[in-house]
């Protein structure tokens, strides 16, 4: 739905962006990620048509008849939402302002406030809103003009636990509904994991990741922590293996060093010398240990 090509940003005296490539597909959420200063605001800004870019270009497609009527919305680290307004005027400024035609209005900003459990606190000035409350109305409003494009800068800002959880599930559904997709920028890994199928990163202006989430992870598997039925003898189970192992915490837990070819291999030499498998379990590289590796090259 969107491409990225050959963008570079040269500001005065300064080069925010390095012939820059990678894609949005449609159901798709994005993570973006990289240290301050990286490109991640200038990149936010060109793909937003708030900047033009110095050279390269950046294409919109979609699946509607008119593909020039592609529709982008944004959510900033700040929220612009007007303290004076109830949450329900806010929404209705902002539809007024950006597609004054979208028809029943007013029926679909009670679905909106209801789906995001808003619905009770729409008449109540924003002033008195959290701040999780805020981000919550900011993706509302953001949503509610059904774009094709969702771009958000830390999205995720002041939300507790429960609501957090309960944003993630909403945008992963809202993502797929109407074949959409969504740029997330967020300096936290553990975000990016939970919410993005991809994974972007950029530093010093220049991309040095672009994977799906699942590769990255396959990429950086690192041992494998199986629990059996009942406890072991170390030198049996290395002998039937015929491979080192470490004991776990348990005296039926083990770890086992190994690439993602040899996982059958394990389970089935195990099966075949009676040892009983209870679980196995994949421990994996996460992104903030592939993003600070990469910082560090």
């Amino acid at each position: 739905m969107v491409t990225i090509k050959n963008v570079s940003k040269k500001y005065k005296r300064k080069q925010a962006l390095y012939n820059v490539n990678f894609s949005i597909e449609k159901n798709q959420i994005v993570g973006l990620v990289g240290p301050n200063g990286a490109g991640k605001s200038t990149l936010i800004r060109i793909l937003s048509g708030i900047n033009e870019p110095t050279l390269g270009k950046v294409t919109f497609q979609t699946d509607k008849a008119d593909s020039s009527n592609f529709q982008i919305s944004t959510i900033f680290d700040f929220n612009g939402l007007y303290p004076q307004l109830t949450a329900y005027e806010n929404i209705l400024l902002f539809v007024g302002l950006k597609n004054p035609d979208i028809k029943n209005i007013e029926s679909e900003v009670d679905i909106a406030l209801n789906d995001m459990q808003l619905a009770e606190w729409k008449n109540k000035r924003v002033k008195e809103y959290s701040k999780g409350m805020l981000r919550k109305l900011t993706i509302v409003r953001a949503t509610i003009t059904n774009p094709d494009i969702l771009i958000m800068d830390e999205p995720f800002d002041g939300l507790d636990i429960e609501s957090h959880r309960f944003v993630i599930q909403y945008l992963k559904k809202w993502v797929t509904e109407a074949n959409r997709c969504i740029l997330v920028s967020s300096h936290n890994m553990s975000d990016i994991e939970e919410a993005c199928t991809k994974f972007v990163m950029i530093n010093q202006g220049n991309i040095v990741i672009e994977k799906q989430i699942t590769d990255l992870k396959k990429e950086g598997f690192q041992f494998l922590k199986i629990r059996l039925l009942h406890p072991y003898n170390k030198d049996d189970l290395e002998k039937a293996l015929k491979m080192k192992i470490e004991s776990g915490n348990m005296e039926n837990e083990i770890f086992i060093y190994c690439n993602e070819k040899s996982v059958s291999d394990i389970i089935s030499k195990l099966c075949k010398e009676h040892f009983e498998i209870c679980e196995v379990i994949k421990e994996c590289t996460n992104l903030e240990d592939i993003y600070i590796k990469m910082l560090k090259n």
